[in-house]
């Protein structure tokens, strides 16, 4: 296990209206988070970052790279294959849960969720 994480979640969703809301959440909750609108500003903030995330909470479905792109990048980091890594999404095709849980992605979350399921969730890891 991961022991030098930096107790922080990044999140990684690119709903204006969404993230602001979560935004919201984690500051109430008292969360230490950082934000991305993409999976390629995601991949900036981590290599900028002095220590792995304790977790991350991504979109699946975005502009250019996925949530799911967005994984797959982080688990060829050594620092990151044991993060937790939990994909937020309004898609809930079979083939995309499959396909996010077969590629190793901790959890799947379907939009939209419970607030209060997710900060005690968020609250295990960071």
């Amino acid at each position: 296990m991961t022991t030098n994480k930096n107790g922080k979640l990044l999140l990684v969703e690119d709903d204006f209206e969404l993230r602001e809301t979560l935004e919201e959440i984690f500051f109430l909750y008292d969360i230490p988070f950082d934000v991305a609108k993409s999976a390629s500003e995601a991949k900036k903030q981590v290599s900028n970052s002095d220590a792995p995330y304790s977790l991350v909470l991504s979109d699946y479905l975005m502009p250019g790279e996925s949530g799911l792109d967005f994984f797959m990048y982080l688990k060829e980091l050594e620092i990151y294959r044991e993060i937790p890594f939990f994909i937020l999404s309004a898609r809930t095709e079979d083939e995309v849960r499959e396909k996010c849980r077969n590629a190793g992605v901790t959890d799947f979350i379907k939009k939209p969720f419970e607030m209060q399921t997710l900060v005690d969730l968020i609250k295990q890891y960071v």
